[in-house]
């Protein structure tokens, strides 16, 4: 019955132990600078909201970068150039804000 009810514990440990490490990663810039271009579905995702909040989080190069969600996170990536984002930082530099469909064209 004891060895049960520490199996139990420690299992439990590391399942929050595991939640807990993916939820930072997924805000962090290592997973943020992971993301693929993908205009269009970031239009989709600040366009209907289904993922949660789209924010800007920062550039790098020519490109911006955007994590899409509160809890569990999409990331997006998107030509700078091609956005009309109200202002820009380095990525991990600045204070990430919330974005809107009309600041993301979907022509490419």
């Amino acid at each position: 019955m004891n060895s049960r009810i520490k199996l139990w514990s420690t299992t439990l440990i590391a399942l929050i132990a595991l939640t807990v490490s993916g939820y930072f990663y997924q805000h962090s810039v290592a997973f943020v600078r992971g993301a693929t271009e993908d205009r269009y579905g970031l239009w989709m995702a600040a366009l209907k909201g289904f993922q949660g909040t789209p924010r800007y989080v920062g550039s790098l190069g020519d490109d911006s970068f955007f994590r899409v969600g509160d809890l569990f996170c999409s990331r997006y990536k998107a030509p700078t150039a091609k956005l009309h984002l109200p202002r820009t930082f380095p990525l991990g530099e600045g204070t990430p804000y919330i974005i809107s469909f009309e600041m993301v064209p979907p022509h490419p």
